[in-house]
C-alpha cells in the first residue's frame, strides 16, 4: 500500500518512488518523511495533483498532448549511445526531456535501455516490434498515450520548446503535424495522431519497412512549410549521427 501510494505521489515529477522518499522533496505542506503514513500520503498526494494542474497552466504546458523521445536506435554510425552524450555538461537525453518539459505534462522514452530512461528521468516504454526503425517507435508510443503525440528523435540537440508549441496548435484535424524544410520533412520532429495507427501497423506488417515519411501520402499531414520556420534558426533540427556533428553549446 504505502510503495502505492509513493508511486502515485511521485509519477508527476517522474520521480522513482523510493528515490523520492529518500530525497525528502517538500511542498508547501512539509518535508515527506520515510515513515510518512497512508494517511499523509494520500493527503499529499491529492495537494500534488492540484499543484501540478496549476503549474502545467503557469508554464504554458499542453494538456491532452503527450510527448516521446525515440531513444531505441543503436547508434552503430556514432559509436556510441547517442543519447548519453554529453553536451554542457547533462546527458544529451536529459537536454532533450528538459525542453519537452516546458511543453508537455506527460513524456516517456522509448528504449530498451534503464540507463538511458535514468538519463532523461522519465519513465521507459519498449517497443513491441524489434529492428523496425524509428516507425515502431512512433507505434509503441501512440498506442501508450492513445493520444496525439510529439514524437522526437534522441540526438537533436537544439530543440525550441516554441516551435514544438506551434507545431502543437496546428494539429486540428490532422494525422500529422511536420515541420519541412524544402523537400525535406522531419518526421522524427512531428505530432502523431492515434489516427496514424492503422497505416503505421500496415507498413510495419511488410517484410520490408520504409522510410518514416512512407505513409504519409496515404494520411491528412499539415506541413509547416519553410516561411513559418524562419524565427527558429537554422540549427534546430540538427540531428548528431556521427562524431563529427557534435558541437557543444
Amino acid at each position: 500500500m504505502r510503495r502505492r501510494l509513493l508511486n502515485e505521489f511521485a509519477r508527476g515529477f517522474h520521480l522513482d518512488a523510493q528515490d523520492f522518499a529518500r530525497q525528502k522533496v517538500r511542498l508547501n505542506s512539509g518535508p515527506i518523511s520515510n515513515d510518512a503514513s497512508p494517511r499523509r500520503l494520500r493527503a499529499l498526494s491529492r495537494d500534488l495533483r492540484k499543484k501540478w494542474d496549476g503549474l502545467c497552466g503557469k508554464i504554458h504546458r499542453v494538456e491532452k498532448v503527450c510527448a516521446a523521445i525515440l531513444a531505441g536506435g543503436a547508434s552503430r554510425r556514432m559509436g556510441t549511445p547517442k543519447a548519453l552524450i554529453s553536451v554542457g555538461g547533462q546527458p544529451l537525453i536529459a537536454r532533450i526531456a528538459q525542453t519537452l518539459r516546458e511543453v508537455f505534462c506527460e513524456i516517456v522514452v522509448v528504449t530498451s535501455s534503464p540507463e538511458i530512461a535514468a538519463a532523461a528521468t522519465l519513465p521507459r516504454i519498449e517497443d513491441a516490434l524489434k529492428n523496425k526503425g524509428p516507425l515502431a517507435g512512433i507505434h509503441v508510443a501512440l498506442t501508450h498515450f492513445q493520444a496525439p503525440t510529439f514524437c522526437v528523435a534522441c540526438d537533436m540537440p537544439n530543440l525550441n520548446a516554441d516551435l514544438i508549441r506551434l507545431i502543437v496548435e496546428q494539429r486540428a484535424d490532422f494525422d500529422v503535424v511536420v515541420p519541412r524544410r524544402g523537400v525535406r520533412g522531419e518526421p522524427l520532429h512531428a505530432l502523431w495522431s492515434p489516427a496514424c495507427l492503422p497505416m503505421i501497423e500496415a507498413e510495419l506488417n511488410r517484410e520490408r519497412v520504409g522510410p518514416t515519411t512512407a505513409i504519409f501520402d496515404k494520411l491528412n499531414v499539415r506541413f509547416l512549410e519553410e516561411s513559418e520556420l524562419v524565427d527558429f534558426g537554422a540549427d534546430v533540427f540538427d540531428n548528431w549521427n556521427f562524431p563529427d556533428d557534435i558541437k557543444q553549446p
